[in-house]
């Protein structure tokens, strides 16, 4: 059931936490679903009911922003500050920690800098950080905030549309991710934010205009923190966000495409970096990837010293890897697919397509195998000759 609270509601609720309401149900006609509109106040929470703070996994810092707002635990290696302390991951990625004034008190009794501790405290979003800390005191100081969600600001509008559109000069903190890619170099790009990293029925969408130009890529699914105000677009006669600034997460893995999903699905991957199987072919000055056994292809533009065009790739299919775009043919008539910065697929950057490390039994994940202090590149290539 979609919860919408109209006012404060005095305390924090936990994810997971068993409540007890009172207020009015409603059908949400464009989001195809019931919801229930309460106050603040007329939330009861169940106060016996035991909640497990959930476990921030070091290896999907993508998804942290599912657990904002969230009490959480998490382990890792202890640097202790002045202030701010930070929380090491077994890669020397880091987190903030706001530590207690309980937790100051043990490090003067006894140090735990550079020791091993699971943390507990609430996740928030730091801007003097410019990036996410687990606050220790329930939340309480005031250099963190919880972003909203496309949906909580949502429901903010809907609550109050008119005095949030009469106040351009008010900023919200969203977190979000993006719907469709945004390309850099663009001045001013209309795109789309929604409540999650992939489709999900019912998901809720906004429209906003990102500031450019950029240097990078807005990947589709990629969260990204961003610092909007609430204006009315006259044209589309609707409500969008303009956003100021904003800070991307992780870039999303590559999406595989398959020959046989055909062009209505691949233009799903439109914009995307899309991995595809296929032998490199070129033809009166293009290169093309061709799937074996068929004429089916896509041109191929590779990117500078592209090894899958060398002479231990070529004649053989490969994975590669580039970002799938649509453009219109030679001759105007039809859109073509392209895959742009193309290259094999090359895990570890050692000079050998991940295919073909397959192939010849070396690891595609470290470029030295046998850590002989050889590059598995240079044994091929000495193999070779």
């Amino acid at each position: 059931m979609h919860l919408i609270i109209r006012s404060a509601i005095g305390d924090w609720i936990e994810a997971s936490s068993k409540i007890e309401v009172t207020g009015t149900l409603n059908y949400q006609t464009r989001d195809l679903r019931w919801s229930l509109q309460v106050q603040g106040p007329e939330i009861l929470v169940d106060r016996n009911h035991l909640i497990s703070p959930p476990q921030l996994d070091w290896n999907a810092e993508a998804t942290w922003s599912y657990q904002s707002g969230q009490t959480v635990t998490m382990t890792g290696t202890l640097a202790n500050g002045s202030e701010i302390w930070r929380l090491y991951g077994p890669s020397g990625t880091s987190i903030c920690l706001l530590p207690s004034d309980a937790d100051r008190a043990r490090d003067e009794a006894t140090s735990v800098h550079n020791t091993v501790e699971t943390v507990e405290g609430r996740l928030l979003w730091s801007e003097s950080e410019n990036g996410w800390c687990i606050d220790a005191n329930e939340g309480g100081s005031p250099t963190l905030i919880n972003p909203e969600t496309p949906i909580r600001l949502l429901a903010m509008l809907s609550a109050d549309p008119v005095g949030m559109v009469a106040d351009p000069e008010a900023t919200y903190t969203l977190s979000a991710y993006v719907k469709y890619a945004v390309e850099p170099g663009v001045e001013n790009e209309e795109a789309y934010f929604v409540d999650a990293a992939a489709y999900t029925p019912g998901w809720t969408t906004v429209a906003v205009s990102v500031p450019g130009p950029r240097t990078a890529w807005l990947e589709t699914g990629q969260n990204i923190i961003a610092n909007v105000s609430v204006s009315w677009d006259d044209e589309d006669m609707r409500i969008r966000l303009v956003v100021h600034d904003y800070t991307l997460g992780t870039v999303p893995s590559s999406r595989t495409l398959l020959w046989d999903d055909g062009a209505t699905q691949w233009s799903y991957a439109r914009d995307q970096n899309v991995l595809l199987n296929g032998k490199a072919i070129e033809t009166d000055g293009q290169w093309h990837l061709v799937r074996e056994g068929s004429n089916d292809s896509v041109v191929l533009n590779l990117q500078s010293q592209a090894i899958g065009v060398d002479e231990y790739h070529l004649d053989q299919s490969m994975t590669w890897s580039g970002r799938l775009r649509q453009v219109q043919s030679d001759d105007g008539m039809s859109l073509v697919y392209t895959l742009d910065q193309a290259d094999v697929l090359d895990s570890d950057g050692d000079g050998l397509g991940d295919t073909l490390e397959d192939q010849i039994g070396t690891s595609s994940t470290s470029e030295d195998s046998n850590d002989d202090g050889v590059s598995d590149r240079e044994e091929h290539v000495n193999n070779q000759s």
